[in-house]
């Protein structure tokens, strides 16, 4: 598949799917969303309907352009705050610390918040708005090791979300890092993964992805529908129905997540199931995200990966790896 038509696929929703997700928890319609195109798994039925908007509007230029993102090499991180996703980024230019919230709720940018940002043995400073869901603050000092975003709106409860930073910004990028990650997971022959996908409190789903390369793949979401996709064929069951089959383009994986890399930084070595790995942060533009993963030091696997976006907060643990696995195709189906 050209690399046109690939972004074209990718951008069009499964309706199937996301009309099971919708029946199967009431109020996760977005979380259905970005299910379908984290793994690029839309329904034949998609490439001539209507998409789900919240998909489409997260990949146009507009919907871009007046997105909070983080200024260029500054570190990168976020968090979920209860609906919102909450990114900061930090950068450091001779004496001065420069500070970006960049406030994300379910449809939008939050705008007219008072944010301040808190150090360690420092008065709180208030930010100043820097466009939709942008708020900045530029103070004097040493580099912290954590920073807090206090966040008090009209319409909800104050809260405070708190980063945890390196010892320095100015580390190792970490680009190559991410290179590497992604290389690796293209030369992958099978992969199972454990997700979880929340847009707020009380609305999330749980899904047990399995993946035989080129393009094969299937989905089971607790307590909701299953899918079975091999080359230009999928399989679809909602519970307490029968398999129902469709067409589709050949969909390559596994492949990840990330679309586009930019603010890449390393920002610790830990020790994860027993592997010592990188953790590093990142910003995709292209969808827009947050995320961190997990790279085994040795081998290049991502271990784990947490992505942050509008209303959408993944969290995914992969493995095994490699293991013999048989994707096939369901034996009974309803005409």
């Amino acid at each position: 598949m050209t690399e046109a038509k690939e972004t074209t696929v990718t951008s069009k929703v499964g309706l199937k799917l996301a009309a099971a997700l919708v029946a199967f928890a009431s109020g996760i319609g977005a979380v259905a969303t970005v299910l379908v195109l984290a793994h690029q798994t839309p329904s034949s039925e998609s490439s001539t309907s209507n998409s789900v908007p919240q998909a489409s509007a997260a990949r146009t230029p507009a919907a871009a352009a007046a997105f909070p993102s983080p200024p260029p090499k500054a570190l990168a991180l976020a968090q979920e705050d209860r609906d919102l996703a909450v990114g900061l980024a930090v950068s450091q230019r001779g004496s001065k610390l420069r500070l970006q919230a960049s406030v994300v709720g379910q449809e939008s940018p939050e705008q007219g918040l008072a944010v301040a940002f808190r150090l360690p043995g420092r008065p709180p400073v208030s930010a100043h708005d820097c466009g939709p869901g942008c708020y900045r603050a530029q103070i004097a000092g040493p580099w912290p090791r954590r920073v807090g975003v206090g966040i008090r709106g009209p319409d909800r409860p104050s809260s405070t979300v708190s980063f945890q930073l390196p010892d320095s910004v100015w580390g190792q990028p970490a680009a190559a890092l991410v290179r590497r990650a992604d290389r690796t997971w293209r030369s992958l022959k099978t992969l199972v993964v454990h997700d979880r996908l929340a847009s707020g409190p009380g609305s999330q789903v749980t899904t047990l992805w399995r993946f035989v390369a080129p393009d094969r793949l299937s989905y089971t979401i607790r307590n909701g529908p299953q899918a079975v996709v091999i080359g230009g064929r999928r399989w679809d069951r909602l519970p307490g129905h029968g398999w129902q089959a469709s067409q589709q383009d050949p969909i390559r994986q596994p492949v990840p997540l990330w679309e586009s890399v930019s603010n890449a930084r390393l920002v610790g070595t830990e020790t994860l199931k027993g592997r010592p790995v990188w953790k590093v942060a990142f910003f995709d533009p292209q969808i827009p995200a947050w995320f961190t993963i997990w790279v085994d030091r040795q081998t290049g696997r991502t271990l784990e990966l947490r992505m942050t976006a509008q209303a959408h907060f993944m969290h995914q643990v992969y493995g095994p790896f490699d293991r013999p696995l048989e994707i096939v195709a369901p034996k009974k189906t309803d005409a």
